[in-house]
């Protein structure tokens, strides 16, 4: 479908209803395939299909590599300064543990030390100019899985109260590249993830459940503080004991079979 990443639910389901009587078409008859999902139900039958998922899924290689001694415990990358994803990098900024951190930011506007040193490069590419840029957002970069342990996923959406969870590619690649992650995206996103068959981890997740926007984003900033803390060592050994899931994740997503779960849904449920 074309629609976008912010797209409300609610009133999209009564725009289609609206408009398919209008038409005199009922909505019971009608199949909506979107990539947003929403545990809203509606009269017409909603079928959930995650192209960047399935695209994901066809950049996977089995050529995965050992981290590089010099790993960092965190790879954030936000290349588009979003209001959440600026107010993420500032507050690792502030509490003086961004060094901890693999990270890209676009260009924040301000006057102040932390606007000045942007934008941050981390995963680049030469421009046609000889200048630095981000590179190609659907790529799967070895680089990220060798040098970093947890990605901190900045997904496209934080607030949308009628949309409960959005996935893009920026999900889908931590995943494919065996890389643990923590969200900072809408509330549930993790939950959706379970209910697709995926599995999370074992560090206090209950951000997921937290609604009001600032204190999810306080919660998550917390647990990434937390882990800041650590021990590499006591890092390293959790990151082993997730090999489990992490292999998990990547059975799961390379054996999504689209028959069952989109051609079927479509013409036999």
């Amino acid at each position: 479908d074309d629609l976008r990443e912010n797209t409300d639910w609610a009133e999209l389901g009564k725009y289609l209803v609206e408009k398919l009587q209008e038409a005199m078409i009922d909505p019971k008859n009608v199949i909506v395939l979107t990539m947003g999902h929403t545990y809203e139900k509606f009269p017409f039958k909603t079928i959930h299909w995650n192209f960047y998922e399935s695209y994901i899924r066809s950049q996977i290689k089995d050529d995965f590599r050992p981290k590089k001694d010099t790993a960092k415990k965190f790879l954030c990358l936000a290349r588009h300064p979003k209001d959440f994803r600026t107010n993420f990098v500032r507050q690792m900024w502030d509490r003086g543990i961004l060094d901890q951190f693999n990270v890209s930011l676009g260009k924040v506007e301000g006057d102040d030390e932390f606007a000045r040193n942007t934008p941050i490069y981390y995963d680049t590419r030469t421009v046609h100019d000889g200048s630095l840029g981000f590179k190609a957002i659907t790529g799967l970069d070895p680089q990220h899985q060798e040098e970093s342990y947890i990605n901190i996923v900045l997904e496209s959406i934080y607030h949308n109260p009628n949309m409960l969870s959005n996935i893009s590619e920026k999900t889908w690649k931590p995943i494919a590249m065996k890389m643990p992650f923590i969200m900072v995206g809408m509330p549930h996103t993790l939950r959706r993830l379970r209910d697709l068959g995926y599995q999370t981890f074992p560090w206090d997740e209950s951000y997921d459940d937290e609604k009001d926007d600032w204190k999810r984003l306080q919660m998550i900033m917390d647990l990434a503080l937390k882990i800041s803390n650590m021990d590499n060592n006591i890092l390293l050994g959790m990151y082993k004991n997730m090999k489990d899931v992490l292999q998990h994740n990547i059975n799961v997503i390379e054996n999504y079979d689209i028959k069952t779960n989109l051609y079927d849904r479509i013409y036999n449920d």
